[in-house]
């Protein structure tokens, strides 16, 4: 994205003006992987991340851009800064990477992970039970102390051994939902790979990019909610 150098008022990209070599403001709505030089894609070569990062903050460091007489340039040098350090950060881990895509492109949306994914309504339904169920027979455990009630703790073992089993169950499901959730980033790959430009996609195009994001923002939120059933699961059985 072409921003005007307010050094020589050439048009330029990039973070430095190819007339002048003063440094070019940066473009309110410049994305991460645009400041760092980076493809926007989920599944980015993470030494070449380090090696652009490292690069940019030594050259946009506070420390350097303190020495600048420009004032303006002062302060276009510390955004830059505050720019490549969010991005870094961001793009560093494959999970924010994806939540960053989505607010991008969809914008702030309400995180549904929440939400019983349709699959599991049944089996999340069945292991709620089961867990208030667990945590009332140990808890009748403990009331008996040593006056234990017969038959109480064969039937607290039993129900401990259909949670597990549960739990196995829905370990297997979270992976279907990672495997889902990498077709999707292969498929948004791809369609980085072959659109060099999005600020001139077709409407077709844009459409197609809005549905990739949509179905990666659906299985972030079902694993998301899977994983924090597991926690609790776990939380249940060794509490």
């Amino acid at each position: 994205m072409r921003v005007v150098c307010i050094s020589c008022d050439s048009r330029e990209s990039g973070h430095w003006c190819s007339q002048c070599g003063a440094i070019l403001p940066t473009p309110e709505n410049e994305d991460y992987f645009s400041i760092l030089g980076l493809p926007q894609k989920i599944n980015l070569d993470d030494a070449i991340l380090k090696e652009r990062f490292f690069d940019l903050n030594r050259a946009f460091h506070p420390d350097r851009a303190a020495k600048l007489s420009d004032e303006r340039m002062r302060e276009i040098a510390l955004r830059k800064s505050v720019l490549i350090n969010n991005g870094f950060n961001t793009l560093r881990d494959r999970t924010r990477r994806i939540q960053y895509l989505v607010r991008q492109e969809l914008g702030e949306r309400e995180e549904k992970s929440g939400h019983v994914p349709v699959e599991l309504f049944e089996l999340v339904e069945e292991v709620n039970e089961l867990m208030s169920e667990v945590h009332q027979a140990k808890q009748a455990k403990e009331r008996a102390g040593n006056d234990p009630v017969p038959g109480n703790g064969d039937h607290l073992i039993a129900l401990i051994s259909r949670l597990q089993e549960h739990l196995q169950g829905l370990t297997t499901h979270r992976g279907a939902f990672e495997q889902g959730l990498r077709s999707k980033e292969q498929e948004w790959d791809a369609l980085c790979d072959s659109t060099h430009n999005f600020e001139v996609l077709d409407v077709l195009a844009r459409a197609k990019r809005r549905q990739i994001v949509a179905a990666l923002a659906v299985k972030m939120d079902e694993i998301s909610y899977v994983d924090s059933l597991i926690r609790r699961i776990k939380d249940t059985l060794y509490e």
